[in-house]
């Protein structure tokens, strides 16, 4: 268990570094910090007669604004692949791009519906929040779900609360959390990261506690179920955080 505490200690430390902006030796700096063209992705696409989208520019702002005077609605889509979903089937051969708001978007003749996606977001690793928010969501999980686990050990063997497998217990479930967290530009966009972390965080727990409480599958359920509980109420609190501190 020691050496499984260990790999998951470091595997967190390896993203972190990588994950970081300022880190001069990020292992993974070219598939998350390199920017991709968007006019070149826009020239893989094709229309319905075979050719290359032609591309507008124009200013996002103004023409967001027309629309919705216009009673028109904007569908704003957080994929590549939403977006050139929404583009089947529709009798379009040009896009609208503003370079400046770095949004792209979609508005057909004589439809009330733009749909619109805010590229940066793809082609650029937002470091801040995300490291903000798993400082704020990670080390508070770790102290309270220690002392829970620790008092889950202490009913189960009756004696001495046992911080210390407690601590190994809480610290490999939120290491794959969180590394999986932070892995999320490596992850295509159709998976939900935050859902599989947490399932994956639970399973590692209930493997734990089965291991040091000597329990069955489903004696070492509820626990983790409850930890569950405890870690997404933590994340939801971090997260509202998050925000509010970028927001200022």
């Amino acid at each position: 268990m020691a050496l499984v505490s260990g790999a998951s200690a470091l595997l967190v430390g390896i993203l972190v570094i990588g994950y970081a902006p300022f880190s001069p030796f990020s292992p993974f700096e070219g598939l998350w910090s390199t920017e991709v063209d968007v006019y070149e992705e826009v020239g893989k696409l094709r229309t319905p007669y075979g050719g290359s989208y032609a591309i507008h520019a124009y200013d996002w702002a103004e023409w967001s604004g027309q629309v919705q005077q216009a009673g028109g609605q904007l569908r704003e889509v957080n994929t590549w692949e939403e977006f050139t979903a929404s583009l089947e089937g529709l009798d379009v051969t040009f896009l609208m791009l503003d370079d400046e708001d770095e949004v792209v978007w979609c508005s057909p003749a004589f439809a009330d519906q733009t749909t619109y996606l805010e590229y940066v977001q793809l082609f650029t690793r937002p470091s801040l929040p995300v490291l903000l928010f798993v400082v704020l969501s990670f080390f508070p999980s770790l102290v309270v779900l220690t002392f829970f686990f620790a008092q889950i050990l202490s009913g189960r063997s009756r004696r001495r609360t046992n911080y210390r497998s407690a601590f190994i217990i809480s610290l490999c479930g939120l290491a794959v959390s969180t590394a999986i967290a932070l892995a999320a530009p490596l992850i295509p966009g159709s998976i939900p990261v935050l859902d599989v972390s947490i399932v994956l965080a639970a399973i590692a727990w209930v493997l734990l506690l089965r291991y040091y409480c000597g329990t069955g599958w489903l004696e070492s359920l509820p626990p983790a179920f409850i930890a569950v509980i405890i870690y997404v109420a933590i994340v939801a609190v971090a997260s509202g955080f998050s925000t509010l501190l970028l927001a200022e």
